[in-house]
């Protein structure tokens, strides 16, 4: 819960494609979202969502400053992984330590961007994304949004964005509704030797994939194996550049 008028906060791939959404409370209230096609704004890019449902007065829970987390603090995950096997709305809570923060990581093949990512040890599992990463205050500092894994074996290595980029995010989506941007690519830093074997006379920029089709990036004619050397007159040298560069631009002039 982020606002007392009904907002809700979770992952963007919790309820994307969800044609009808309730919201059940520990004490067992339950609540449907009226119209999903409204009611609901996501952010792919972030895989942030926000969820409003039709109450007042709810309790909203204290966030904490996730800026100033510190490694070896405790860190408390809150969902519920078990989903409707369980018959309880109550959820489970799982105890570990922050383990690293500022994670980052290339962006996803389906466009998603995880950038200064909370590492935990604490236990989370499938059903637990979108739900709060608490410290020993009570204060929320990120949401628990996915895990390492091999094999479908948790390895017990779990990430959370960031509740300030979360909040963040979730103040300009109740604003300005969900953003229409999306680039359909996913990029890699590039390196001397890949520049080599591409023959490129430029060992900085970064290196295009994959463009998924029918996305922007693939109607603008990009291919993969382009390198990216700018965005908006702007000199690259890596992936992560692209992601700052564009940020959340209504457009995106790029240099090939």
């Amino acid at each position: 819960m982020i606002r007392e008028d009904g907002y809700i906060l979770t992952n963007g791939h919790v309820v994307e494609n969800a044609r009808e959404i309730d919201v059940t409370f520990p004490d067992g209230r339950k609540y449907a979202v009226r119209d999903v096609a409204a009611d609901v704004l996501i952010d792919r890019e972030y895989d942030l969502a926000v969820i409003h449902i039709d109450v007042e007065g709810l309790e909203v829970p204290e966030f904490g400053d996730s800026e100033n987390t510190i490694i070896g603090e405790w860190a408390i995950a809150i969902g519920n992984p078990f989903g409707l096997t369980i018959q309880d709305p109550k959820p489970t809570v799982t105890v570990g330590v922050i383990s690293a923060v500022g994670r980052n990581f290339r962006p996803t093949e389906d466009g998603r961007t995880y950038r200064e990512m909370i590492q935990t040890d604490a236990s989370i599992n499938p059903g637990n994304s979108g739900g709060p990463l608490v410290n020993s205050q009570g204060q929320v500092v990120g949401v628990n949004t996915f895990i390492f894994e091999q094999s479908g074996v948790s390895l017990g290595i779990g990430f959370a964005i960031p509740i300030k980029v979360a909040t963040t995010v979730a103040d300009q989506l109740i604003d300005c509704g969900s953003p229409d941007f999306w680039t359909g690519m996913v990029i890699k830093n590039l390196n001397r030797r890949m520049a080599k074997a591409l023959r490129l006379v430029t060992a900085s920029g970064a290196l295009i994939l994959t463009v998924n089709e029918a996305s922007p990036s693939q109607k603008a004619g990009l291919t993969p194996g382009d390198v990216i050397v700018q965005v908006n007159g702007f000199t690259i040298r890596s992936a992560d550049e692209v992601v700052e560069a564009s940020g959340r631009a209504e457009s995106v002039r790029l240099t090939i």
